[in-house]
C-alpha cells in the first residue's frame, strides 16, 4: 500500500511539473509567433531588385582548380590500392617463399642468401612493372605514370 501512496504523490508532482512545461511552451510560442510577424513586416520592408535576388541565389563564388582531370572515385582510389597491393603480395611472398629453412645442406651463408634474395628483388622489381604495363595498355592510361597523377602532376 506504501508504494501505492508514494507513486500517486510522485505522479501528483510530476504533472505540476508538467502543467509548468506547457504555460512555458505556450508563452514561447507566443513569442515566437509575434517575432515572426515583425520579421515578415520587416522583410516586406526591404528593397529588392536584381542586385538582392542575385546576392540570395549565389551568396558565395567558388572557383576550383583541378590538379589533374579525374573522371570518377575509382580512378583517384587506384594509386592507394595499387601500392597496397604491390606491399600485401611481397609481404604474402615473403611468407608463402621459405626464406629460412634450406632444403639441403647450404655450404656458405651466401649460398642460401643470395637465391632467396634475388628471388624477391625480381617479384619487387617485375610487379610494379607489370602493374603499370597492365594500367598502360589494358586500361588505357596515356602515360605509365597517370596512375600518380596527384604526387607527379603532369601538366
Amino acid at each position: 500500500m506504501l508504494k501505492v501512496n508514494d507513486g500517486t504523490i510522485r505522479l501528483a508532482d510530476g504533472s505540476l511539473d508538467l502543467a509548468s512545461g506547457i504555460n512555458k511552451l505556450t508563452d514561447g510560442s507566443k513569442e515566437l509567433s509575434g517575432k515572426l510577424g515583425e520579421a515578415s513586416q520587416d522583410a516586406k520592408d526591404m528593397p529588392t531588385g536584381k542586385k538582392q535576388t542575385d546576392q540570395f541565389a549565389e551568396p558565395v563564388s567558388v572557383s576550383e582548380h583541378k590538379l589533374a582531370d579525374i573522371p570518377n572515385y575509382g580512378t583517384g582510389m587506384t594509386p592507394y590500392f595499387l601500392s597496397l597491393s604491390l606491399y600485401v603480395g611481397i609481404l604474402m611472398s615473403t611468407v608463402i617463399l621459405p626464406l629460412r629453412d634450406a632444403a639441403d645442406r647450404v655450404e656458405s651463408g651466401w649460398n642460401g642468401t643470395c637465391p632467396r634474395c634475388c628471388c624477391l628483388l625480381l617479384l619487387s622489381c617485375c610487379r610494379p612493372c607489370w602493374s603499370i604495363r597492365c594500367c598502360y595498355t589494358d586500361l588505357g592510361c596515356k602515360y605509365p605514370m597517370c596512375l600518380y597523377s596527384t604526387a607527379f602532376p603532369l601538366r
